[in-house]
């Protein structure tokens, strides 16, 4: 922990977590909006550095589970594209 700390360019745990939480999402839209920046920034660093070829027309949708599966998928889940199909493009997910 200390360790981190300095990392982070702080002088204690304690500042250090405090520096964390001022960046916490506090609500449902901070939370997926944090979601999809993320996903685009690693999805940037793949294509940049050639890390992996990503397929051609991939489509990768970040959305708020519905209120009615949210019993079932409290918080997160990856939706694998159906059986033979190239994309999620055409799919309605809101």
């Amino acid at each position: 922990m200390e360790r981190a700390a300095k990392d982070m360019g702080v002088k204690s745990i304690e500042e250090g977590l405090a520096k964390l939480k001022e960046k916490h999402a506090t609500s449902g839209e901070d939370v997926v909006k944090l979601y999809r920046d993320t996903v685009e920034r690693v999805r940037k660093f793949v294509i940049e550095r050639e890390v992996a070829e990503l397929p051609p027309l991939e489509n990768v949708k970040i959305v708020k589970t519905p209120e009615f599966m949210r019993p079932i998928i409290p918080f997160a889940a990856y939706i694998q594209p159906e059986v033979l199909s190239w994309s999620f493009r055409d799919r309605n997910l809101h």
